[in-house]
């Protein structure tokens, strides 16, 4: 059986897939990819570095790739200055998915595919520029990918 996303891997190795893509198509073509596939992706940790070298060099119209026109035209919305949030442990803080919604974060590190037992759950929250964020409004989660977030407080989060 084929994942959802047509690639034929499952979410924990579908990111390696894309980065090994990138080659092989042109530029906008694989930036557009890379967005259409982000949110389709559980172990983007493993590939973090790689993903902010390039989230770093990326111009607009690449970043602007990764968005649908309604992600485009909801990000020129948003203040230049943008509030984010990350629900996390101490082992994957420094992580690229962020989302505006408080709650949304509160809840990730509830969740059975991020659960770390015996570690304390954390809430972390930041600011990103707008000129170098990535909106992703798919399953609901108001995400925004950047890798230059100024954390402006790391709190534990409430449990369970």
């Amino acid at each position: 059986m084929r994942d959802p996303n047509g690639i034929g891997v499952d979410s924990y190795s579908r990111m390696g897939v894309v980065l090994e893509s990138r080659e092989l198509m042109s530029d906008l073509a694989w930036f557009a990819q890379l967005g259409d596939t982000w949110s389709a992706c559980d172990n983007i940790a493993s590939c973090r570095d790689e993903l902010s070298t390039i989230l770093r060099e990326a111009t607009r119209p690449q970043l602007d790739a990764m968005m649908t026109p309604e992600e485009r035209d909801a990000l020129a919305t948003m203040p230049e200055a943008i509030e984010v949030w990350r629900g996390c442990y101490k082992v994957n803080q420094n992580g690229l998915s962020w989302t505006t919604r408080r709650e949304t974060a509160e809840l990730f590190p509830l969740l059975n595919r991020y659960k770390r037992f015996g570690d304390t759950p954390l809430l972390l929250s930041g600011v990103v520029g707008r000129s170098r964020a990535v909106f992703k409004m798919d399953r609901g989660e108001s995400g925004i990918i950047a890798p230059d977030v100024c954390v402006i407080a790391r709190v534990e989060a409430r449990h369970a």
